[in-house]
């Protein structure tokens, strides 16, 4: 089995390190010791596409796979962010993952959601 990157998940991992890049040690800090969402962070990634990228086109989003989205999660975990920074994200990006009917329920819930 190859293990080795595509250039596609060299991107990816290049793009989610740049949105990281905003969001230093500290932030992460002050989100554990006020015992809140990282909203910024969730919203930057949102902005760019990140959170919908495992999500089908037909339901509009990026339509990659698994792969691509772990290779993003890595990266928020790699980037000071860890666990805190990828459970902001987890059910949006692999809770999608299902039949058709479930996944067309939350995108109907997704969307009256605001950001």
């Amino acid at each position: 089995m190859d293990f080795t990157e595509g250039e596609d998940q060299v991107l990816i991992a290049e793009g989610v390190r740049n949105v990281c890049k905003g969001f230093p040690d500290e932030y992460w800090s002050a989100c554990d010791q006020e015992h809140r969402f990282p909203w910024e962070f969730y919203r930057a990634m949102a902005e760019g596409g990140w959170v919908g990228m495992a999500i089908p086109h037909e339901y509009g989003g990026g339509g990659r796979g698994i792969t691509e989205a772990a290779v993003m999660m890595r990266e928020v975990a790699a980037s000071g962010a860890a666990m805190n920074g990828c459970t902001a994200l987890h059910l949006t990006v692999f809770g999608l993952e299902g039949s058709p009917e479930t996944v067309k329920t939350f995108i109907a819930l997704g969307a009256s959601v605001a950001v």
